[in-house]
């Protein structure tokens, strides 16, 4: 047995012929070798002898001749590869009445039909000559008349034939449409739109030609939903009144779960959503067109048969592509227009602004007081964090803000005037103003003092400068009592500006600074010059510390007593080293016990400092030997006093360690060893109460 086989690389095609052919053997199977094939053209009315090699499309150059999409018309273009284009002949069509006429492109639907329905009423004229027809446009012959003879056959109840009327002498027989159409005489009886289904109202007219009367009933009427159930007149009632429906909107949600129904009188159970959805889908360029629905919309199935590629074309994806499809990753520097001269150090991207430029460069500050190195390059400037001192619109003040950008002010200046006033020589302090200051009483606070400077309270500098006045005055009236006397007075002295220190100084000494007077003096005696020992014999010690610091020692007395303990031997230690200054770590600690220390360390006359970060954050105390010092009186003496506790009694000083004159100052002036140890320079770890 042979099988025969064709040749794979032959391209006959099914219009293609055999006219001659060889073929070959090879294990029994027979190869078909093409030589020659009949080609027909591309209209199908000439063919000729080719190669089988010869691929290309044959035309006769004939008219092609075969029919359109029509079906009715052919086609007129020479023999062609392509398919016929539709039939594009217009036909002019005139409706089935006459009345109207419009033009039609020639198509399968329209070709066959000679004309069109224009839906407007006929209106010819019936075979009878006399009526019209009422029917809507149609094709064909108009229907005979309603009225004719031979179509009329009873009264218009169509109770009694008109045979029958004839036969009883009732009536003449009709001879054309035109002779009316006699009537029984009986009751209508014609089944009424009125009534409830099963029980319809019927006309109680006598037998009559043409529509039937109102009725004059009612009608019990009940809509579909039920809502609605009442009688009304059957005159009102235009439909039957089982497809009545009330005016009741539907205000259940549909299943879409967003919208609600608002149909009227409805009976929709599952009330299933009829409008789109319309939601922006992921892609950000289509509309979801489903129903509307619950949950996420669908993905969206638009494709692209078109290539998508990254910013610069290194990088391809083949159609089909599913729409939303983000533009391919390219690893190639981009290739886009930057704004500065830099170097892209960014690879091509698909977003439509490239990322910033984060060469660190040199830019001024908003307020050009700096050039602020490694600022970015997208910065346009940055803050210094110095002042930005520009001149308001006022000229007068400088802006107070740290380096900003943009306008220092909206509006007017809101400063205070600078100007010194003539009394008081303190500022205006009124909102910046044009023009002469307003004469307003100075609420600035002034501290006054005695003479001595023991003393001192706070007051509004106005109501001072009031007392003030009132004093001068009374010491101008004394003054005058001299020109009785043929004397002469100076009074310019009382208002000069060298005699306006004199106003802080109305207070009158009391016994303590007269206590501090001979402590001064007894300093100016042995010619001492600390001038931080001189303020502690000042203050006696008395008054040194503020109440928050005490406060804060109450709470932990055992802290505080650490604290101080601490803070005594390192001002010790500072005084006895060769080095500048010496410096004491306490362990870390909560804030509150920080800032004790912070405060209590400025009595001792150190610096401190905070260092590390929470919960491991601790004070560093420093004692330099030039400015450190102890304090008159310790800060648990001064809460003992406070509290009235006894003190224990101090330990018993060593007359060979203390100088004897030393003992001598404290029997004369009353004063602890501590102060004076303190105030003539030399350092004691003891204190002595009372008389030795």
């Amino acid at each position: 047995m042979f099988y025969i086989k064709e040749n794979d690389n032959c391209p006959i095609t099914n219009i293609f012929t055999r006219s001659s052919v060889l073929f070959y053997i090879i294990n029994n199977i027979f190869y078909w070798i093409c030589y020659t094939v009949v080609q027909h053209c591309q209209c199908g009315k000439e063919s000729r002898e080719i190669r089988c090699s010869q691929t290309e499309s044959y035309l006769c150059g004939n008219v092609c001749g075969k029919l359109l999409n029509c079906g009715v018309h052919t086609c007129e273009k020479l023999c062609h590869v392509d398919s016929c284009e539709d039939c594009s002949i217009v036909l002019e069509k005139e409706c089935f009445c006459g009345k109207e006429t419009r033009k039609e492109t020639c198509s399968k639907e329209n070709a066959s039909s000679a004309g069109f329905s224009c839906e407007a009423t006929c209106s010819k004229t019936l075979s009878c000559g006399h009526h019209n027809c009422n029917d809507v446009c149609h094709e064909g012959k108009c229907k005979a008349c309603e009225r004719a003879v031979e179509s009329v056959t009873t009264c218009p109840c169509g109770k009694k034939s008109l045979e029958q009327l004839i036969a009883n002498n009732r009536i003449v027989k009709r001879t054309t449409c035109l002779d009316p159409i006699p009537t029984c005489g009986n009751v209508c009886g014609k089944v009424l739109k009125c009534g409830t289904p099963g029980n319809y109202h019927t006309c109680k007219a006598k037998c009559h030609e043409g529509q039937c009367p109102q009725c004059s009933g009612k009608t019990a009427v009940k809509c579909r939903c039920g809502f609605m159930n009442k009688n009304i007149p059957c005159s009102e009632l235009l439909t039957k009144a089982d497809e009545v429906t009330c005016e009741k909107q539907c205000k259940k949600l549909r299943q879409c779960g967003r919208h609600k129904c608002g149909v009227k009188c409805c009976i929709d159970i599952d009330h299933i959503c009829s409008r789109v959805c319309g939601k922006t889908l992921k892609c950000r360029q289509h509309k979801c067109q489903e129903p509307c629905h619950r949950g996420n919309c669908p993905r969206c199935w638009e494709t692209s048969f078109e290539e998508l590629s990254c910013h610069c074309g290194g990088s391809v994806l083949y159609p089909p592509i599913p729409c939303g499809t983000e533009p391919p990753s390219c690893e190639l520097p981009c290739q886009r227009e930057q704004a500065c001269s830099h170097s892209v150090s960014h690879n091509c991207h698909s977003e439509p602004k490239c990322p910033p430029c984060t060469t660190l460069v040199g830019k001024p500050c908003f307020g050009n007081h700096t050039i602020m190195k490694s600022t970015p390059c997208y910065v346009a400037a940055m803050s210094c964090g110095e002042q930005c001192a520009k001149k308001l619109p006022c000229g007068v003040h400088l802006c107070q803000k740290v380096c900003h950008d943009g306008p220092c002010i909206k509006g007017p200046c809101k400063q205070k005037c600078t100007e010194p006033r003539p009394t008081c020589d303190h500022s205006c302090g009124n909102p910046c103003h044009s023009g002469a200051c307003p004469n307003t009483p100075c609420k600035e606070m002034v501290t006054v003092t005695c003479l001595c400077g023991n003393r001192k309270t706070e007051m509004v500098c106005s109501e001072n400068e009031k007392e003030y006045k009132s004093m001068a005055t009374s010491k101008i009236a004394s003054e005058l009592h001299c020109l009785n006397s043929g004397g002469s007075v100076n009074i310019s002295q009382i208002f000069s500006k060298s005699n306006k220190a004199e106003k802080f100084k109305r207070l009158e000494c009391n016994d303590e600074c007269g206590l501090i007077a001979r402590n001064r003096q007894l300093a100016l005696a042995l010619q001492i010059t600390n001038p931080d020992a001189r303020e502690f014999i000042k203050d006696g010690g008395t008054n040194l510390y503020t109440d928050s610091v005490k406060d804060e020692a109450r709470k932990d007395i055992q802290f505080t007593q650490t604290v101080h303990s601490a803070l005594n031997d390192l001002v010790l230690k500072a005084k006895e080293s060769k080095q500048k200054s010496r410096s004491h770590s306490f362990a870390p600690m909560n804030r509150d016990k920080r800032r004790f220390i912070h405060e209590y360390s400025k009595y001792f006359g150190c610096q401190s400092q905070s260092y590390d970060e929470e919960p491991k954050k601790n004070v560093v105390v420093t004692a330099f030997k030039n400015m450190c010092r102890l304090p008159p009186i310790s800060i648990i003496s001064v809460i003992q006093k406070e509290q009235g506790q006894r003190k224990g009694p101090g330990p018993v000083l060593n007359r060979k360690t203390v100088p004897g004159w030393l003992f001598y100052f404290h029997n004369y002036f009353d004063t602890s060893i501590e102060i004076l140890g303190v105030y003539f320079g030399t350092l004691f770890a003891v204190q002595l109460n009372g008389k030795l």
